[in-house]
């Protein structure tokens, strides 16, 4: 797989840090393995830190990726669906923000950011300097 995931649960979320190519059935497959911790630890926020991602994106690999992340967050059984904070390089973010506008259609609750400040923030999470983590 050409995408490398670290998933540590942390005090009110799911981290996830994602390094790697972007090749479309591995972002697939991350995306499955990213959604089986999310009901594996009833997580109901994700920091999901992409910037170690390489690559391009074409308009109907974000029409997918949006829709499938939206198919597998009404797939969950937990009574609340997970806030899903993005974080991505700057040249792989879409000005117009067409996967996150699918996703969101699609009844996922998600949002993209180029920085883990405004990620935190909008995923309402208090962060310690030093806290500890569990890797997953």
């Amino acid at each position: 797989m050409s995408i490398d995931l670290r998933i540590s649960v942390e005090p009110g979320f799911l981290r996830v840090v994602a390094m790697g190519e972007l090749v479309p059935k591995d972002v697939m497959h991350a995306i499955q393995k990213v959604s089986a911790a999310v009901e594996r630890y009833k997580a109901t926020s994700v920091l999901f830190d992409g910037r170690g991602l390489a690559g391009t994106l074409t308009s109907m690999d974000r029409f997918n990726y949006g829709s499938f992340i939206a198919q597998l967050n009404r797939q969950l059984s937990l009574p609340i669906r997970p806030k899903i904070a993005q974080i991505l390089p700057s040249d792989l973010i879409d000005p117009q923000r067409f996967g996150e506008t699918v996703a969101v259609n699609r009844g996922a609750t998600t949002k993209v950011f180029d920085n883990i400040e405004d990620a935190l923030e909008w995923l309402g999470v208090v962060q310690a300097s030093n806290q500890d983590t569990a890797d997953v």
